[in-house]
């Protein structure tokens, strides 16, 4: 896993992506793997295997990669999951979370856990931060939750940040799971914190280690086996989970040989609406390659209207090339692309 994490930071060393573009509500994009290939021209390739797209999505990240929002005028709020309730994400969170209130000092930096919630596969950690001097905007975490004893492991780790007040922030990490566990003996140990992420060099060190146990909500999962396909990309929704506070949704994709072959960038998505015409925003927490065609990609939705009968999933693919002479893509590249959508999948809700 450490040398997944490291490849994929250095694959985007020379990808220009401007901070302020975090905050916007745009669709957003997920590494999640890469790889080389030649064509006659001896043009890189690289493997963009996945993504998540939906109506009202904030900004997504991987691997411990932050994003810090200023927030001088928060009130004071009885959980930390409501700072980040913002767009609905985490309604509900406090109510099904187990309140921690864990301390550890270290070169000057004190780091207080406050809640954990854990839904099977997916795990919420929400901490206070108070330096004894500014950490910066936007600094970054070193270090990712860890599942001890288990056969499932932590594969794909997200940080987000809020500067509360001078020297004070809040955040959230969010760790998620090959596979579901009913319970877990968590690690959550902190290296240090890096004041200019692009860098990827750590600035201030230390160790800020937590331990505690969570049991897993209570949840349904129901079982769904449709597919669509066009274009040469196929997306098949497998099963849906049903937690206290939000449904997952799980997904294979493959897309051919000749799309892989021709673009440099496949994005792979999906929007949700139910029946009563409810946009769902949600969280995206990578996947897994099995192969050159193969992408396993979840996400994690806000909770479900409790009047909705039926789901409407409908799966979005963009297709990117590169700037010119480039291994990156900027937003407002004149390179070649397409996008298409598929053809909606309807899941009527069985819980």
């Amino acid at each position: 896993m450490e040398k997944l994490q490291q490849d994929i930071k250095n694959m985007i060393d020379n990808i220009s992506v401007p901070m302020d573009e975090l905050n916007k509500t745009v669709e957003r994009a997920i590494f999640i793997g890469h790889k080389h290939r030649h064509r006659n021209n001896h043009k890189w390739k690289r493997k963009l295997t996945t993504a998540c797209i939906s109506v009202g999505l904030t900004a997504a990240t991987l691997f411990g990669l932050s994003f810090t929002t200023f927030a001088k005028d928060i009130p004071i709020l009885s959980s930390i999951f409501n700072f980040f309730n913002g767009d609905g994400l985490y309604e509900n969170y406090h109510e099904n979370a187990k309140n921690l209130g864990i301390t550890q000092e270290d070169n000057g930096i004190k780091v207080t856990v406050k809640e954990a919630v854990f839904d099977g596969q997916n795990i919420f950690i929400t901490y206070d931060i108070e330096s004894q001097k500014d950490l910066g905007k936007s600094p970054f975490l070193s270090g990712i939750p860890q599942i001890k004893g288990a056969f499932s492991q932590v594969e794909s780790t997200t940080h987000k940040i809020i500067k509360k007040d001078k020297n004070h922030y809040v955040g959230i990490t969010i760790g998620h799971l090959y596979s579901d566990e009913e319970k877990g003996h968590f690690e959550f140990n902190l290296e240090g914190f890096m004041l200019h992420p692009e860098t990827h060099k750590v600035d201030i060190t230390g160790n800020w280690n937590f331990k505690f146990d969570l049991k897993a909500t209570k949840n349904s999962n129901q079982v769904v086996n449709q597919k669509t396909e066009k274009k040469g990309v196929t997306v098949a929704v497998r099963n849906i989970t049903y937690t206290p506070m939000s449904f997952n949704i799980y997904c294979d994709g493959f897309v051919s040989n000749e799309i892989y072959g021709k673009w440099d960038f496949v994005f792979v998505g999906i929007e949700v609406k139910d029946n009563l015409g409810n946009i769902y925003r949600n969280n995206f927490y990578g996947g897994d390659t099995n192969s050159d065609i193969f992408i396993q990609p979840s996400n994690s939705f806000e909770k479900l209207n409790p009047k909705a009968t039926s789901l409407i999933i409908t799966p979005v693919v963009r297709l990117l090339d590169a700037n010119k002479g480039s291994k990156g893509r900027s937003r407002d590249s004149n390179a070649p692309k397409e996008e298409f959508k598929l053809k909606e999948i309807v899941v009527k809700i069985k819980k």
